[in-house]
């Protein structure tokens, strides 16, 4: 049998909402943060990066292990914002403060996760800080609805944040991308 690109193309689509099309079964993110596939998934979107964000587990940890603290905390109930969007957030357990939020659109798989914390390795910041991290689109590439519903949900959370970075897929962290203008949504090659 002989598939064509666009059978592969779909498949290949299928295969990755299979992924996360879990997720939308539950009501609140503490309930999909404790189904064992949970844990796994999110160290399979989180790019390799060690850091410290003041997340109280040792030095430097692994951006997966911090990311899916602050998802295992009080939770928000998990939405579809705008018939696309799938959205999970919570805030680290007796930590509120630091905050994680996944944002994956069901359209075109992309997924972006991003945290609010106080602390980067060993310093602290002036005010909440905002990391943003995708191992699918590069910080110039990061969709412009991404943009727009975590500023809302920062908005929400902390009224506005002292300091946004990004991490890339390869696990480098960019001070100053998010200051420059950004072309909308294009994915990395």
């Amino acid at each position: 049998m002989v598939f064509s690109a666009a059978q592969a193309s779909a498949n290949a689509a299928r295969a990755t909402q299979e992924k996360y099309s879990w997720l939308s079964q539950y009501k609140s993110t503490n309930r999909a943060a404790i189904d064992p596939r949970f844990a796994p998934y999110i160290s399979s979107i989180t790019p390799k990066y060690f850091s410290d964000l003041g997340f109280g587990l040792g030095n430097s940890a692994l951006l997966s292990s911090q990311f899916l603290e602050a998802l295992h905390g009080p939770p928000d109930d998990i939405r579809i914002l705008h018939d696309r969007y799938l959205v999970l957030s919570a805030c680290q357990g007796h930590d509120c403060p630091n905050k994680g939020f996944l944002w994956i659109d069901t359209k075109s798989n992309v997924v972006v996760g991003s945290i609010i914390h106080y602390a980067l390795d060993g310093s602290y910041e002036r005010g909440p800080a905002l990391l943003i991290f995708s191992t699918e689109v590069s910080c110039l590439g990061i969709p412009s609805a991404f943009m727009k519903d975590v500023d809302g949900w920062v908005h929400s959370q902390v009224g506005s944040v002292a300091k946004k970075r990004f991490i890339n897929l390869e696990g480098t962290l960019n001070e100053s991308c998010l200051m420059a203008p950004r072309p909308r949504g294009r994915r990395k090659n």
